[in-house]
């Protein structure tokens, strides 16, 4: 019998997912600063330093510190993403689901990648429609957020986006894939993507 990803057990997903560690972008034409040493997360692909657990984050500096990189350099995207962040840890659920809409219509991959799950996920504030998501996962896996990468796959194997369109050829999915599979170091990371890469190959109905 082949192997197929709805047989991947979920905390093999879940682990996968959260070790896709990416390789971080050059710096931009801004200074780092302390929402950069105090919000980042570890696996932005455009992070500028090395990045902050969520269970690490001092809430109420990375807060403000945020704000004050977001009032300085308003067309700085990560500085929108990582305020965003912030206050959804913070509980402050409206506003940060706000702000990461704004950072994942900027391109910023991270945040795309964040807004994704936030409809997927059916948090408070976003949207319901999976066709954003779609969207969002797919300029983000361009970008080099593996994990959307991952998703967006998942979701379009198992007909999820089947509403939406035009979606990723099955060629573009093939290459996004391969691109993921160079970032990994693990069996389980390469065995997840593996299997999806498989699944895809004998999906007639994605072109």
């Amino acid at each position: 019998m082949s192997f197929t990803f709805k047989k991947v057990p979920s905390l093999l997903v879940a682990a996968a997912l959260s070790a896709l560690l990416v390789t971080p972008a050059a710096a931009k034409d801004v200074p780092i600063t302390s929402c950069d040493t105090l919000a980042t997360h570890p696996e932005d692909p455009d992070k500028v330093t090395a990045g902050v657990p969520r269970a690490k984050i001092n809430r109420p500096e990375a807060i403000a510190a945020c704000r004050q990189a977001v009032a300085e350099y308003p067309d700085t995207p990560r500085f929108k993403y990582q305020l965003s962040r912030v206050l959804f840890y913070d509980g402050q659920e409206k506003e940060g689901v706000e702000r990461m809409r704004g950072a994942a219509e900027t391109g910023y991959p991270q945040a795309e990648f964040v807004y994704g799950l936030f409809i997927t996920n059916k948090r408070n504030f976003a949207p319901t429609d999976i066709c954003l998501a779609e969207r969002f996962w797919k300029a983000s896996a361009h970008g080099g957020r593996h994990a959307a990468t991952v998703n967006y796959v998942r979701f379009a194997e198992e007909g999820q986006f089947d509403k939406c369109g035009p979606l990723a050829s099955k060629a573009e999915m093939k290459d996004l894939l391969a691109k993921a599979r160079t970032a990994m170091t693990s069996y389980y990371e390469r065995l997840l993507v593996d299997n999806l890469a498989q699944d895809l190959e004998k999906d007639q109905k994605l072109k």
